[in-house]
């Protein structure tokens, strides 16, 4: 009868566990060399590799390629509503409208590129097959409604403005044969009124869109480069924003806090807390106004505003505990110099902070 001794067991189990560490090693890399090589596909090096292939890019179009159909595009919204900074998008209602020549239909391959939520999408033809128009070319209407994706920057809020846009590519023709250009029929309804925002223009432009690759088709090298055109309103903040909500509660706290120079040297309590309150009130009064947009990484200009606001108020603080170390009770001449200094800071503060925020506005 074998026995086995505990420590004949131990080097058994390390070996057995040795031996199925070895064998899990090499099992992946065999399977997956045995699957490549059987399908003919690609060996064990393509599994693992560098996208090194430049991206997509989109570039103004200049001149319209020869030789390639064109299609007359136009847009006309209706309204604009839930314009969301959050999760940069917005909605639209709007009237599309397309006329061509020739013996092709460029509808059902027309994509609205940055809409969101295709589910929800809806686009409504008005004529069941386009209609000839008198000079013979071919026109059809519809209507659409969606979410439509929308980058905004936010640097320059409270004095922002943004774009939106509505992007229209052609799917299935690369741009050597179809090519949009933008209806001068396009406009917009008196319904597009987007609260706290004021329209600036609506304007429309072609692009060339570059995908950078062909899809995984190689027998189209031009199938990646379409055609398109962007329609896009500007749009710019109602200034009421930033003169009520910013400008003017803002320069009433830097007041009160300059105020603190005006008074007696000797009343260091009531001078140290009057900007003291100011520096609590500036910053509830960013908190306020910050919470009208998401938080960004980097510092928008009502940011750069409120830091310049700190920092004043502070120099005023300081200017304060300057004088209360310098300040002699006994001395009538001491206090008549400190509050001459005083005097003049009241009036410098309050000229280069204004020259400050003058800048800042100007270079928004």
């Amino acid at each position: 009868m074998l026995r086995f001794t505990p420590l004949g067991v131990r080097w058994a189990a390390m070996a057995i566990l040795l031996t199925a560490l070895a064998w899990f090693a090499a099992w992946p890399s065999g399977i997956g060399t045995a699957g490549a090589t059987e399908g003919g596909l690609a060996d064990r090096a393509d599994f693992d590799f560098r996208i090194e292939q430049t991206l997509g890019t989109m570039l103004p179009l200049d001149a319209l390629p020869s030789g390639a159909q064109q299609v007359m595009v136009g847009v006309y919204p209706i309204n604009v509503y839930e314009l969301d900074l959050d999760a940069n998008t917005y909605r639209m209602n709007a009237y599309v409208w397309l006329r061509w020549r020739g013996d092709f239909d460029p509808v059902g391959s027309l994509e609205f590129a940055n809409s969101l939520e295709l589910w929800g999408f809806t686009k409504e033809l008005y004529l069941e097959t386009p209609k000839e128009l008198p000079d013979g070319s071919k026109y059809q209407h519809m209507r659409i409604e969606g979410r439509f994706f929308q980058p905004f920057d936010l640097s320059q809020y409270p004095l922002d403005r943004q774009e939106l846009s509505l992007w229209l590519e052609n799917t299935t023709s690369p741009i050597d044969e179809i090519v949009y250009v933008p209806d001068h029929a396009s406009g917009y309804g008196d319904g597009v009124n987007i609260k706290a925002w004021d329209v600036v223009s609506y304007g429309a432009s072609t692009y060339l869109h570059e995908y950078g690759t062909d899809f995984g088709d190689p027998s189209e090298p031009q199938g990646s480069r379409y055609a398109g055109l962007k329609f896009s309103f500007e749009l710019e903040r109602n200034a009421n924003m930033f003169v009520w909500k910013l400008l003017i509660p803002l320069m009433i706290v830097m007041v009160t806090s300059w105020t603190a120079l005006l008074l007696s040297p000797l009343l260091v309590e009531v001078r140290m807390a009057m900007p003291a309150g100011a520096l609590l009130a500036v910053i509830f009064l960013r908190d306020m106004v910050m919470s009208a947009i998401p938080e960004t990484p980097t510092l928008v200009l009502a940011d750069i505003i409120y830091v310049l606001s700190y920092a004043f108020i502070v120099l005023t603080l300081v200017q304060i505990v300057w004088a209360n170390l310098r300040m002699n009770k006994d001395s009538p001449a001491n206090l008549a110099h400190l509050t001459h200094i005083d005097r003049w800071s009241f009036v410098a503060q309050i000229a280069l902070f204004t020259l400050s925020l003058v800048l800042l506005v100007q270079l928004a």
